[in-house]
């Protein structure tokens, strides 16, 4: 009577084990792509949140752009047409697009390094090619 009982026991818990173990596989796997949905949402809204913010630096920086233009414009211009000699934002957006062009990171590079070749040929940190030249000739003569 024992082993019946025992056995009906065994069986019960079997099912019981089983039963929990796909219960516990279709949670995980639910669970799973939750955690996918929200990552992936999660990684929209930070690149979303990117997007807004690069085009409001350039908004900004237009703005700024604009207004160092103005400026500089009412300066050069006598104020025959208020202060801006009559010129209207619209007409100032290819000055405004220009200095943008102006500022790019790899010419703002280059005109330091330009800058940093001509000080140093006239330092003579650098020297130019004719003297390398003469003096790579004069070293291999005197050597020979």
């Amino acid at each position: 009577m024992d082993d019946g009982c025992l056995k009906a026991i065994k069986q019960q818990t079997n099912t019981h084990r089983k039963f929990l173990y796909i219960a516990n596989s279709l949670l995980k796997n639910s669970q799973d792509s939750f955690i996918g949905y929200l990552n992936k949402q999660q990684r929209e809204s930070e690149l979303k949140f990117r997007n807004d913010i690069s085009s409001l630096r350039k908004t900004l920086s237009k703005q700024k752009i604009l207004r160092r233009c103005l400026d500089d414009k009412r300066r050069v211009d006598d104020c025959f047409y208020g202060h801006y000699g009559g010129v209207s934002l619209g007409m100032m957006s290819r000055d405004v697009e220009e200095v943008i062009a102006h500022n790019t990171p790899k010419l703002r590079r280059l005109r330091t390094i330009e800058g940093n070749m001509i000080a140093g040929l006239s330092d003579g940190r650098i020297l130019s090619q004719d003297k390398i030249d003469t003096k790579m000739y004069n070293l291999f003569k005197n050597s020979i």
